[in-house]
């Protein structure tokens, strides 16, 4: 079974919420683990794209894919912003 760039974006959107609910928590711990998780799923939007170029892009991806990174940005920013860790 092979992986696909449609599959990496879904998982993205999907993974974003856990990083933010563990950053929101006051373990220094879990913290750590939610900016692994921030950098885990932003490097996947490189193998996306470079899955995307080898096997040809869908129009779900071309839609999708912009939307993924948009949620990515928010939503690495948003918690940030909520713990006065950044203006």
């Amino acid at each position: 079974m092979r992986i696909t760039a449609n599959q990496l974006t879904v998982s993205r959107i999907v993974l974003m919420p856990l990083p933010v609910f563990l950053l929101m928590t006051q373990d220094r711990v879990l913290q750590l683990v939610a900016w692994v998780l921030y950098v885990a799923i932003g490097v996947t939007d490189y193998f996306d794209g470079m899955l995307a170029r080898k096997y040809g892009s869908t129009r779900f991806g071309r839609l999708t894919d912009p939307i993924a990174d948009k949620i990515y940005v928010a939503l690495m920013f948003l918690p940030l912003a909520l713990l006065d860790y950044m203006p």
